[in-house]
């Protein structure tokens, strides 16, 4: 319903970081939450035995270069364009989790 034509927007609620969201998907699940920390070397000690297991074994590999540096770098995204043009508000991420692990709960059981 708008006027608006081949313009791109960032649909982010909020910028957290991967321990505050298993934080809050651990207490909506009922779960404990993740006390160890995972280290930059032990990602880099995974990536390597992945990579040797794919070359011997033809196996696939779930660890990659860029999913490595992801989880250390932080990046940070503005949906301000989104909410001035077009008025838009977004439901916050706890509030999300929350909705959707009642659902994930409910249909578990």
């Amino acid at each position: 319903e708008s006027s608006i034509k081949n313009e791109r927007f960032v649909l982010v609620a909020e910028n957290i970081d991967f321990k505050r969201l298993l934080q809050n998907i651990a207490k909506v699940l009922k779960k404990p939450v993740p006390s160890k920390s995972l280290k930059p070397w032990m990602l880099t000690f995974g990536w390597a035995v992945q990579t040797m297991g794919s070359g011997l074994f033809g196996t696939k590999r779930q660890i990659t270069r860029s999913s490595r540096k992801g989880l250390f770098e932080v990046s940070r995204y503005d949906s301000s364009k989104i909410k001035e043009k077009l008025g838009f508000e977004f439901r916050s991420v706890e509030k999300s989790i929350e909705k959707t692990g009642a659902i994930f709960l409910r249909e578990k059981n």
